[in-house]
């Protein structure tokens, strides 16, 4: 699946289901997160209950860590060199958090190694086309928060559609 079909089959699902929103600005944000896309997958059908005792929020934490650490010291690096190559740390981010792509849905499911599998399913889909995927519904993402009506609407969206990339093209190789 492309960006634009796992947009638009995001849009479809997030539409069609009713529910909490995450609440973006709570401490627990990632366990909450992991619990709303629990409700919204798949995975009702292969986990029993979602399970609470998962730590989600040490794994959301180290994902972002990891990726924001790299990004701004790709930034800083960069500028240093020149700063019209600053904007590039954007890819750094985005190379490292894409090796995290799949791991509340991997939680989710109770993989015994999430970390590992999520790296491997993102070398398995191809590293560069997993990255210009997630930029692009990246920017789709942070262009719905400037929506004043609903700034998280397409937050959501870009939620569930990777979500959904997960469910149709990666939990089958696990």
């Amino acid at each position: 699946m492309n960006a634009g079909e796992l947009i638009f089959a995001g849009r479809k699902r997030c539409d069609s289901q009713s529910g909490p929103i995450i609440d973006f600005f709570s401490i627990r944000v990632f366990s909450r997160g992991a619990r709303w896309m629990y409700e919204k997958s798949n995975a009702k059908g292969s986990v029993d209950a979602f399970d609470n005792s998962i730590n989600f929020g040490f794994y959301g934490l180290l994902k972002y860590s990891v990726s924001l650490f790299f990004g701004l010291a790709s930034a800083y690096w960069l500028s240093n060199i020149h700063p019209v190559l600053s904007p590039f740390s954007v890819f750094v981010f985005y190379f490292f958090e894409v090796h995290f792509l799949f791991l509340f849905p991997l939680l989710i499911d109770h993989s015994a190694n999430p970390i590992l599998t999520s790296v491997k399913l993102t070398y398995k889909m191809g590293l560069f086309k997993t990255i210009f995927i997630v930029m692009q519904i990246g920017v789709y993402m942070i262009a719905g928060v400037f929506d004043v009506k609903k700034p998280f609407y397409k937050w959501h969206i870009g939620c569930l559609a990777i979500i959904i990339w997960y469910e149709n093209e990666t939990r089958s190789r696990i």
